[in-house]
Protein backbone atom coordinates (compact mmCIF):
# COMPACT_ATOMS: atom_id res chain seq x y z
CA UNK A 1 0.00 0.00 0.00
CA UNK A 2 2.53 2.41 -0.43
CA UNK A 3 0.51 4.30 -3.03
CA UNK A 4 -0.76 5.73 0.58
CA UNK A 5 2.35 7.16 0.96
CA UNK A 6 2.95 8.66 -2.24
CA UNK A 7 -0.31 10.39 -1.99
CA UNK A 8 0.01 11.63 1.33
CA UNK A 9 3.78 13.37 0.14
CA UNK A 10 1.96 15.04 -2.73
CA UNK A 11 -0.30 16.29 -0.90
CA UNK A 12 2.48 17.44 2.02
CA UNK A 13 4.33 18.73 -0.83
CA UNK A 14 1.45 20.76 -2.51
CA UNK A 15 0.80 22.57 0.94
CA UNK A 16 3.53 23.07 2.28
CA UNK A 17 4.94 24.94 -1.33
CA UNK A 18 1.31 26.37 -0.82
CA UNK A 19 1.98 28.12 2.43
CA UNK A 20 5.05 29.03 1.42
CA UNK A 21 4.15 31.14 -1.57
CA UNK A 22 1.21 32.72 0.72
CA UNK A 23 -1.29 30.58 -2.25
CA UNK A 24 -4.94 31.04 -1.14
CA UNK A 25 -5.70 27.95 -2.69
CA UNK A 26 -4.37 24.33 -4.87
CA UNK A 27 -6.80 23.92 -7.97
CA UNK A 28 -4.55 21.37 -9.82
CA UNK A 29 -1.64 19.16 -9.35
CA UNK A 30 0.13 17.48 -11.80
CA UNK A 31 2.17 14.21 -11.07
CA UNK A 32 3.97 11.82 -13.49
CA UNK A 33 4.09 7.53 -12.80
CA UNK A 34 6.58 5.94 -14.23
CA UNK A 35 5.44 2.46 -15.99
CA UNK A 36 7.50 0.31 -13.88
CA UNK A 37 7.16 2.27 -10.28
CA UNK A 38 4.08 -0.46 -10.03
CA UNK A 39 1.45 2.36 -8.06
CA UNK A 40 -2.00 2.05 -9.15
CA UNK A 41 -2.05 6.04 -9.70
CA UNK A 42 -6.39 6.03 -9.76
CA UNK A 43 -5.75 4.74 -6.32
CA UNK A 44 -3.44 7.58 -5.40
CA UNK A 45 -6.19 10.08 -6.81
CA UNK A 46 -8.74 8.44 -4.84
CA UNK A 47 -6.30 8.65 -1.44
CA UNK A 48 -5.21 12.48 -2.45
CA UNK A 49 -8.62 13.05 -2.46
CA UNK A 50 -9.36 11.47 0.93
CA UNK A 51 -6.19 13.16 2.52
CA UNK A 52 -7.25 16.79 0.95
CA UNK A 53 -10.99 16.88 1.35
CA UNK A 54 -11.25 18.83 4.63
CA UNK A 55 -8.52 21.34 3.85
CA UNK A 56 -9.60 24.44 2.96
CA UNK A 57 -6.45 24.85 1.16
CA UNK A 58 -7.14 22.29 -1.34
CA UNK A 59 -11.24 22.62 -1.76
CA UNK A 60 -12.03 21.31 -5.73
CA UNK A 61 -8.19 20.35 -6.28
CA UNK A 62 -7.50 17.31 -8.86
CA UNK A 63 -4.53 15.34 -8.78
CA UNK A 64 -3.55 14.59 -12.34
CA UNK A 65 -1.32 12.01 -13.42
CA UNK A 66 0.78 11.24 -16.77
CA UNK A 67 2.25 7.65 -17.77
CA UNK A 68 5.71 7.89 -17.86
CA UNK A 69 6.49 4.76 -20.75
CA UNK A 70 10.02 3.04 -19.99
CA UNK A 71 12.66 3.75 -22.39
Amino acid sequence: MHEYTVAYDIYATAKRAALENAATGVRKISADFGEMSMINPEQVQFLFSALSEEDDLFQGAVLEYQMVPVK
